[in-house]
Formats: structure tokens, sequence, C-alpha cells
């Protein structure tokens, strides 16, 4: 949905989920609201999304990641650099866009620093 830029749609299936960790919920929350004008909201959500899967932030705003070591059958380490590679591979085109979204991931990064 959201690199089909179906926001509301998005965002209404993301807000069946208040609870899930899952960075396609998580930090998709954080750009549809962004790109719905929710600005405040979506600043909000990012620093929720930061405190639960910081990689993931560290993995979308950086220019360059080093790929990290992968399982074989596809799982992942929730929270961990893999999860964060998966989700950056999936979506980072969509983020980058986005006018403005970067610098809202960057600067949210650079304040953790």
């Amino acid at each position: 949905l959201l690199k089909g830029g179906k926001d509301p749609e998005a965002l209404a299936v993301i807000e069946q989920y208040p609870d899930d960790i899952h960075p396609e919920i998580v930090y998709g929350k954080v750009l549809a609201l962004y790109r719905s004008g929710a600005k405040g909201r979506a600043l909000t959500a990012l620093a929720e999304a930061r405190d639960s899967l910081p990689l993931v932030l560290d993995f979308l705003a950086r220019d360059t990641v080093r790929r990290p070591a992968l399982s074989d059958d596809g799982s992942y380490v929730v929270g961990g650099k893999d999860q964060a590679w998966f989700y950056r591979e999936a979506m980072r085109d969509t983020w980058l866009q986005t006018e403005g979204a970067m610098d809202l991931l960057r600067g949210l990064r650079a304040k953790r620093k």
C-alpha cells in the first residue's frame, strides 16, 4: 500500500496492529503519517519506532550499509541487523521518493547520538 501511495489505506491496516513490532508496521506508520501531512504525529511515531527498532532507523538513514550475515532460510532476528537490512531493501526507495522523509529520519537519528 505504501509503495503505491495509498497512505489512508495503509494507516487503516496499521491501526489494526497497534502492538506490532515489525518495521513494515512501525516505520510504515511514520511514512504514512508524514505523507498524509500529520508531521507532528509522524515525528512522535518515529521516536517510538526508533526506541523499538533503532537499527532500522540507522539502516534507513545511512547512504550506504554493509549487508549483514543473513540466514539461508530467510529468517531474521527481531531488532537485528538482518531485519533492518530486509526492511531497507524493501522500502528505502519509497522513503527516498518522499520529499523530506530522509531529513526526518536523519534528524532523529542525529539526536540519538
